[in-house]
């Protein structure tokens, strides 16, 4: 009978304790969408909306995350899953975001372009404005 006692609270406790490890990996885990201008890149918002610049509705970025592990940050992986050096669990961590290239003309600094080109209204190679 104590065996079987001692075999029911074991299995009890494994049972809970795998159940709230899954649930902390899921909540870590969860992507967050965010939304963004087609036309102004650098609009980014976490609801849906309007472009505050253009008045364009703002579409649904693909989330960009990435698994890392805590102790070990060249383990990389684009799934959950276990750190292959150490075996803890890997952190979603979202990427850097990419900041949009922008073109501009060196004589009219209104010509702004997201592809180089040509300017129109002078013919001039448009160049990589700073951000």
């Amino acid at each position: 009978m104590k065996k079987w006692t001692l075999f029911l609270i074991a299995a009890v406790f494994a049972t809970i304790s795998f159940a709230q490890t899954n649930t902390q990996q899921e909540k870590a885990a969860a992507p967050t969408i965010q939304f963004s201008c087609p036309m102004h890149h650098d609009v980014i918002r976490d609801a849906a909306g309007k472009c505050p610049k253009c008045g364009m509705e703002l579409v649904a970025m693909s989330p960009q995350i990435k698994y890392v592990c805590p102790m070990h940050s060249n383990v990389i992986s684009k799934e959950p899953g276990k750190c292959s050096k150490c075996g803890m669990a890997l952190v979603a961590q979202k990427n850097e975001k990419i900041t949009a290239v922008k073109y501009s003309c060196p004589m009219h600094a209104d010509m702004i372009s997201d592809k180089p080109g040509k300017c129109p209204k002078c013919g001039m190679a448009l160049v990589e404005k700073k951000q």
